[in-house]
């Protein structure tokens, strides 16, 4: 058959700004494969194919991604709720509702579901940064130390959200 292509440009700079890596990009890309047709949609820095065939929750993850670089949390939401609903065990789903629910302007919502990605995987940096930043929206300083404490020591040392997560903690 033919190779199939997933292909995700994104503006780095907006997404440090939102916490979110290119790790996080490749990890939600594996496996990612559907067999409707994709479409390209040209926007500024962003261009994005993403094939979502409603099987898989990756391309959802992904799409959320996309939607929030986008400055858009209403789709961002909806696409992150999919990949919770076809994956409730995939921390990565959670966390892409953690970030859309920051995005939404709702902390309680992101610790909830930064919460139940840590639970999923424990060793997840962005899951104590994303719950530290809602933890900070909260205004509840010392559980965002806490958790970007937890952040700095689960995270590998070439993080590219150590530098951040370290100016968090400080402010925290």
């Amino acid at each position: 058959g033919e190779l199939r292509q997933l292909q995700v440009r994104v503006d780095l700079d907006r997404m440090r700004g939102r916490g979110v890596t290119l790790d996080e990009i490749e990890a939600a890309t594996a496996g990612a494969s559907a067999s409707s047709s994709a479409g390209i949609s040209p926007d500024g820095a962003i261009e994005w194919a993403v094939e979502i065939d409603g099987r898989r929750p990756e391309p959802y993850v992904i799409r959320t991604t996309v939607w929030l670089l986008k400055d858009d949390a209403g789709r961002a939401m909806q696409d992150a709720e999919k990949a919770v609903a076809l994956a409730p065990r995939l921390s990565a789903a959670w966390l892409a509702r953690a970030a859309a629910n920051l995005e939404s302007k709702d902390p309680d919502g992101a610790v909830a579901d930064a919460t139940r990605a840590i639970e999923l995987d424990p060793t997840s940096a962005i899951g104590f940064h994303v719950r530290g930043l809602a933890h900070r929206d909260r205004k509840d300083l010392a559980k965002a130390a806490a958790d970007f404490r937890k952040a700095l020591e689960v995270a590998p040392s070439d993080w590219p959200q150590r530098g951040e997560a370290e100016r968090m903690l400080k402010e925290a």
